[in-house]
């Protein structure tokens, strides 16, 4: 009778890790296409051009200074040092 239940046991252990196992392959491959394709994207881009962030916030910066030095010369508001 104990080799019965042991065996049970072991029966039971080996089909929830299976259905655990099936699990994480189904949900592995309901999301496979969706974020690490877009992260893997993200990260060949980044490391393309890393400082991009930084040359966009630089680039509008020249933008709003030109502007301004264009509305100051235009109003006749233009100090020179």
């Amino acid at each position: 009778m104990d080799t019965n239940n042991g065996l049970l046991i072991v029966i039971a252990i080996v089909a929830l890790v299976i259905l655990f196992n099936i699990g994480l392959a189904l949900s592995f491959l309901r999301n496979r296409g969706k974020g690490q394709i877009f992260i893997f994207q993200d990260t060949l881009k980044k490391m393309a051009n890393p400082w991009k962030d930084e040359d966009e916030a630089l680039s509008e910066l020249r933008e709003k200074v030109a502007n301004l030095e264009s509305d100051d010369h235009q109003k006749g508001l233009h100090n020179e040092f």
